[in-house]
């Protein structure tokens, strides 16, 4: 009994303020993990909401909305990446989870994500789909160092 604080226990040398302010902390730690679930929560309802859950197609545009909405509520990438398998349609989750292993970052998360749902992207450039795009051009009098710039800002 020599080695314990009277009356609480504890080991000698921690104070029952010590134990409090460790406590505290934990609370505290607990409260901001609380938190970023329920941005997640919110983030990954208002991409469901507007898009649906991704299903294997059109992947440019459902990251995009997925990216922005994870964004606005202040979710981290680690999250983003961790998450996003809740916001896919069972179909395809195993396929999605195995890129998780792969991944370090959201932007490699995402350059794996579409190699892997290419086929199915509707905004994927196809050979027709860049010369209907050239074609659109006004005059067509561009340069092809200014050609190459308008086209990477308009699918880059």
């Amino acid at each position: 009994m020599g080695d314990q604080v009277p009356g609480f226990g504890l080991p000698s040398g921690v104070g029952a303020h010590d134990l409090f302010r460790a406590f505290a902390q934990f609370m505290e730690e607990r409260q901001q993990v609380h938190g970023e679930d329920k941005n997640t929560t919110k983030a990954l309802q208002a991409v469901v909401d507007k898009v649906g859950r991704f299903d294997g197609r059109n992947i440019t545009k459902f990251l995009r909305v997925y990216t922005c909405e994870m964004e606005v509520h202040q979710v981290s990438e680690v999250k983003m990446i961790s998450t996003f398998d809740l916001a896919v349609v069972p179909e395809i989750r195993e396929r999605v989870q195995e890129l998780h292993t792969k991944t370090i970052s959201w932007k490699k998360f995402e350059e794996l994500l579409k190699d892997e749902f290419f086929e199915e992207d509707s905004e994927r450039m196809i050979k027709q789909t860049f010369l209907d795009w050239i074609e659109q051009r006004p005059g067509n009098q561009m340069a092809p160092n200014e050609l190459i710039r308008k086209f990477e800002a308009k699918f880059g």
